[in-house]
């Protein structure tokens, strides 16, 4: 449990489980819907998890990297949980 959703161990493993890809383009949807609605006011997006360190950090970062930037989003993601034990 030494590892978090930072490696690419764990990533690529909450990757395959069944359900967590199409989690991510749901999410990645009500954020971009979020975003048409008052772009002046960006939405404060909380993926948590059991225990904040393994599919909470790998769903929030794979959000995260969907091509915002492109869009002149900003995006920061904060774990707030990853270094507890």
């Amino acid at each position: 449990r030494q590892l978090t959703g930072l490696d690419d161990e764990v990533r690529n493993k909450v990757i395959r489980t069944p359900g967590i890809p199409p989690l991510i383009d749901a999410l990645a949807g009500v954020v971009s819907g979020f975003l048409v609605g008052a772009p002046e006011l960006p939405p404060r997006i909380a993926v948590g998890c059991a225990g904040g360190r393994h599919r909470s950090v790998v769903v929030a970062n794979e959000v995260a990297t969907r091509g915002w930037k492109l869009r002149g989003v900003s995006v920061r993601v904060r774990h707030r949980d990853i270094h507890q034990p």
